[in-house]
């Protein structure tokens, strides 16, 4: 593998770029400039967990940030050409082709951004590897053109509301995070897409879903409060009644006995 030197990179990613317009010839010259930066040996085995598999190619992070650059403008200019790239990358094996498709899919001009929410509904099951998902929620992270969409929270809280626990656990430190950011995000409606979560709280997410609701909490304390006494009343389960219990030291005194009065209805 050549060193990834930037000014060797910039002209063959300006070379690769001339050829957007034709995705076919793209994606075969794509192809090869990865496979020109391609680790010798791959090293993903030394970072596998319980819940990953997934085959690198080990191309240097220059590469793949330098053709991140590149997608700004080309994703802005081609954006039919750059969803047929994505779709065709997509179903390489390889996580360096898939990233960039996420990548690739979340530069597109604004009015088309719903693509990538469409192709993300498609393309992530609950059997997907958790490093793809880690790379939609950076990317979300770092592009409010992303994360300010309504799709956003629908997605994460979709992920959160899974019956595989490990992407709830990840789709519930994602709300989290979202609700930490976006402090002037209308509650309401966060209560509306949680709610399913919280409805039935299984043991194995109570860790994640005490940490959603101290950031409610820190965004609003008295609407906060109503969410709790409104589950109470909807739900009036045991488990819901453990759940708001462990909740219960959370809240300043007079908010908690108004808590605590709606278990006893």
């Amino acid at each position: 593998m050549p060193a990834a030197q930037l000014s060797r990179l910039q002209p063959q990613i300006n070379a690769l770029s001339s050829l957007f317009g034709t995705p076919a010839t793209y994606v075969e010259a794509l192809s090869g400039l990865l496979e020109k930066y391609r680790g010798e040996l791959d090293h993903s085995a030394a970072d596998i967990t319980a819940y990953s598999l997934i085959k690198r190619l080990n191309v240097p992070d220059i590469v793949l940030s330098q053709l991140g650059i590149s997608y700004n403008y080309l994703a802005a200019t081609y954006p039919e050409q750059a969803v047929s790239i994505a779709d065709v990358i997509w179903e390489y094996a390889y996580f360096e082709y898939k990233q960039l498709a996420l990548n690739l899919l979340s530069k597109l001009p604004d009015e088309q951004i719903a693509i990538f929410f469409e192709r993300i509904t498609r393309w992530v099951q609950e059997d997907t590897e958790v490093p793809i998902i880690s790379e939609i929620l950076n990317i979300g992270k770092s592009n409010s053109k992303i994360s300010s969409h309504p799709s956003w929270i629908a997605l994460i809280a979709n992920w959160s509301n899974s019956d595989d626990f490990h992407l709830a656990k990840i789709g519930l430190r994602a709300l989290k995070d979202f609700i930490a950011v976006n402090k002037s995000y209308p509650l309401p409606g966060i209560f509306i897409v949680i709610q399913p979560i919280f409805a039935y709280p299984n043991i194995k997410i109570h860790t994640e879903l005490l940490e959603l609701v101290k950031a409610l909490i820190h965004n609003s304390m008295n609407e906060t409060a109503a969410f709790m006494i409104s589950l109470a009343i909807q739900y009036p389960h045991l488990e819901m009644q453990k759940f708001i219990r462990k909740c219960i030291p959370f809240f300043p005194d007079l908010a908690a006995q108004k808590i605590k009065e709606s278990l006893q209805n």
